[in-house]
């Protein structure tokens, strides 16, 4: 399993993030290009990713992070701690 990471002007939180899913020994990869949301995620449905976060500055305030399921388009926000539970189950 592989989280890919889609930061919205939140550089230090998206290290900080996929550090910490690394830590865990979860697979993280980060979007780094600076492309806008949609075309960050046509990349990660032709990667054949199945789950992207989504970290801005709209879910740093709650202490939320952004999950869509690619296949079926769901979202959901979920908390670190909830995220990193899910995956090591």
């Amino acid at each position: 399993m592989v989280f890919y990471i889609i930061t919205l002007g939140t550089l230090n939180e998206y290290l900080k993030l996929a550090q910490k899913l690394r830590q865990n020994g979860l697979r993280a990869e980060v979007d780094i290009s600076g492309r806008r949301l949609k075309k960050a995620l046509d990349y990660a449905n032709r990667e054949g990713l199945k789950q992207v976060l989504i970290l801005g500055e709209n879910e740093l305030a709650p202490g939320k992070i952004r999950l869509k399921f690619m296949q079926d388009g769901r979202e959901e926000d979920v908390a670190l701690e909830q995220l990193i539970g899910k995956h090591l189950i």
